[in-house]
């Protein structure tokens, strides 16, 4: 027996001998969280500018419901659908060469996201999809008096053999991407925790621009890469290495310089605060628990969570929530709007806000 497919055993042994993680509570507030619920699996989040709207990747794990994209009122109320579209909707269409065609809504998975909004809209969505090919969507969003309309213009395809995670776009034009060698599926899961054990490297942080195509980023190299995030100015990347508990900081151009902070989470998505922070969202638990939870049986992760801020100087950290997981367990992002702290989760039917925000 060959010894990736031991550790695959020993990974799904820990899934039989772990604790039972608990069932969440209904659709009401819970350790000082006001869930919104309805929806799939609400992996990342983005703030509409100028209208009080959320928009969230709706992620498809294996034997769910087609993903999709869905507005949410900031201030709490029913998700609404903005993407796939009605089925008789009639759209314009912009597909570039190599990506002619929009997700097959029947495939849509979508995991990042990136609202880029300089300027006036409308503006660039980027996803991150697996769904019929492993892509990164073009979207344009316009706000609008309901909930914001989401139009696809195209894609790029990833590399072959890559499979993304998130995705954040780049001043100059282009974007970067964490990508790592694991299958988006249950066994891919498991290998991504067994990264986590083992300190395994899977991947790392490539970019795409329209001039000169795909690159990868020297220094990046981390176990089972996350979130990323770039500094205003471009000059910088962070990248959050989910099996190593750490955030990474990495010089896009010249010196290669790398800088590392440990963590006491396993590190999801990264969002920027007000105040110029990085907000970082990150699971707690064992491996067992995390496996438990791409699998949950309720559809409900209800592992432990906290959410930090981040000096993106200084690197250092300041805790501003630690939670049970209940009301909202495995937040996978964290997210200011107005006086909220917004979660989202890998694994569950809701997100979750904390008024006032810490």
């Amino acid at each position: 027996m060959r010894l990736s497919t031991c550790w695959v055993m020993v990974a799904l042994a820990a899934v039989a001998c772990g604790r039972r993680l608990p069932a969440l509570p209904g659709c009401l507030p819970s350790g000082g969280i006001t869930p919104v619920c309805g929806l799939q699996n609400p992996e990342d989040l983005a703030a509409v500018p100028g209208v009080p709207w959320l928009l969230a990747s709706q992620y498809r794990r294996e034997g769910d419901p087609p993903g999709s994209l869905v507005a949410v009122p900031a201030a709490g109320g029913a998700p609404v659908r903005v993407y796939p579209p009605p089925p008789d909707a009639v759209l314009p269409l912009s597909g570039v060469p190599g990506c002619a065609e929009p997700p097959d809504p029947a495939l849509f998975a979508p995991h990042g996201l990136d609202l880029i909004a300089d300027g006036p809209p409308p503006w660039v969505m980027l996803v991150v999809n697996h769904g019929g090919r492993e892509a990164v969507e073009v979207f344009g969003v316009m706000p609008t008096d309901a909930a914001p309309e989401v139009l696809w213009h195209g894609c790029v395809k990833l590399p072959p053999g890559m499979v993304g995670n998130d995705v954040a776009g780049l001043p100059e034009g282009g974007f970067a991407v964490t990508q790592n060698d694991l299958p988006k599926s249950k066994l891919g899961f498991a290998w991504a925790a067994i990264g986590r054990a083992f300190g395994k490297t899977t991947g790392g942080v490539i970019e795409w621009h329209r001039d000169g195509g795909w690159r990868a980023v020297p220094g990046t190299e981390v176990s089972v890469a996350n979130g990323v995030a770039v500094s205003a100015d471009g000059k910088r990347l962070f990248v959050n290495a989910w099996g190593a508990d750490e955030l990474v900081r990495v010089e896009r151009r010249g010196d290669p310089a790398r800088r590392t902070v440990a963590l006491p989470v396993h590190p999801d998505n990264l969002t920027w605060a007000p105040d110029g922070r990085l907000l970082l969202a990150g699971q707690k638990g064992s491996l067992g628990d995390m496996l438990k939870c791409a699998d949950a049986a309720n559809g409900n992760c209800t592992a432990p969570f906290a959410v930090l801020a981040v000096d993106p100087e200084s690197l250092a950290t300041t805790v501003l929530l630690e939670h049970d997981g209940s009301g909202l367990g495995g937040a996978s992002v964290a997210l200011r709007a107005g006086d909220a702290l917004v979660l989202g989760t890998f694994s569950g039917d809701r997100i979750g806000f904390v008024r006032p925000a810490p």
